[in-house]
């Protein structure tokens, strides 16, 4: 359990986590480093960044990178509305 100045929305969440059996938490939003001290009270969980440079930013000891986005190489450039539905 985190401190007890933690407070608000990360008592909450450590309420939350503590009765959780998935190991997994997904980062959002920028770096926060009391966040991420807080998820350092729980190094079972495997933390999962959306890219590289956003894992190098924290200290968890279990993190995993899975990139978000689409490969625009896949698609083909329509600069003209096109009519449908």
């Amino acid at each position: 359990m985190p401190p007890a100045d933690y407070g608000g929305t990360e008592l909450f969440v450590a309420h939350l986590a503590e009765g959780i059996d998935n190991d997994l938490l997904t980062l959002h939003g920028p770096h926060d480093a009391k966040l991420s001290d807080f998820y350092n009270f729980y190094p079972e969980v495997t933390s999962i960044c959306i890219s590289d440079a956003q894992c190098k930013q924290e200290s968890m000891p279990k993190m995993r990178t899975v990139h978000h986005g689409i490969d625009l190489g896949q698609y083909r450039l329509v600069e003209q509305k096109q009519q449908y539905l």
